[in-house]
């Protein structure tokens, strides 16, 4: 949206807002399975591997790259460092539909004594989404992550819906995680860091929020958060009263933002 729209230099400062949301794990107890909330941390000093389910707009790439920093900064501690490799879908579908080989490309940009990287480093792999990809695919990117395990390549993956992505496949050594939406502090945190300039504006979109009852109607997820904010930001948009309303509202924006170029 900056690059396109020529928002003003500000948004820059928001791209990089991260409110850590609430990630659930359900743990068997006695025969029971009991959900239990972690962590950052807890997923960062984990041996096992990750796959992070959440819906739409959850913040879940944002999520993984939070993790990512978490290795690096957590390498001044360790004498084996961890070399967090970040993983697109384009990343994948550039390097025939494979982890593996996207890893191995990634390790050859920075060293082309790539054995060399793998004795000096652990590797974690942090895959942002396979979602896209056609089910054949989808189905043979799971089958790597075995070969991962087995390869000591630690991954954590973001997906929208874990249960559809690994259906029947067998895959050892790792965790389901659910990432959920924010409660209303989340919300007001969030809010108050878009709006970190201007603590009355901030205020302002709270209350107004509040009293239309818009944060029981709508996913509050960052990217619904974002768009509202910008709204308000932009054109001192009534706040929306449902989720089509704010696309709605925000394609107005993006239409008026737009300028037909000859190389359009």
């Amino acid at each position: 949206l900056s690059k396109y729209l020529n928002l003003d230099k500000k948004y820059k400062d928001y791209l990089d807002i991260f409110i850590e949301p609430k990630v659930f794990i359900n743990k068997e107890n006695h025969g029971r399975k009991n959900r239990v909330k972690i962590n950052i941390k807890k997923i960062v000093d984990d041996e096992k591997n990750y796959i992070i389910s959440g819906d739409a707009g959850t913040g879940k790439t944002t999520y993984l790259k939070e993790i990512g920093n978490d290795f690096v900064k957590n390498n001044k501690d360790k004498t084996k460092k961890i070399l967090p490799i970040f993983l697109k879908a384009n990343n994948i579908a550039e390097n025939n539909y494979s982890i593996l080989e996207s890893i191995e490309n990634y390790i050859l940009e920075i060293n082309s004594q790539i054995n060399e990287i793998f004795e000096q480093y652990s590797i974690v792999v942090l895959i942002d989404s396979i979602d896209e990809f056609d089910i054949e695919i989808r189905d043979k990117l799971v089958d790597e992550l075995n070969v991962l395990n087995e390869k000591k390549i630690r991954y954590i993956l973001a997906t929208r819906n874990s249960q559809n992505l690994i259906k029947e496949s067998i895959i050892d050594n790792y965790q389901i995680a659910s990432l959920h939406n924010f409660d209303l502090n989340q919300v007001r945190s969030y809010i108050s860091n878009f709006f970190k300039h201007d603590l009355h504006k901030s205020e302002e979109l709270w209350q107004n929020l509040k009293e239309n009852n818009v944060l029981e109607k709508i996913p509050t997820t960052p990217l619904t958060l974002s768009l509202i904010s910008i709204l308000f930001e932009e054109k001192g948009f009534e706040i929306p009263a449902t989720l089509t309303d704010i696309y709605d509202n925000f394609n107005t924006l993006l239409i008026g933002r737009l300028s037909v170029k000859s190389n359009l």
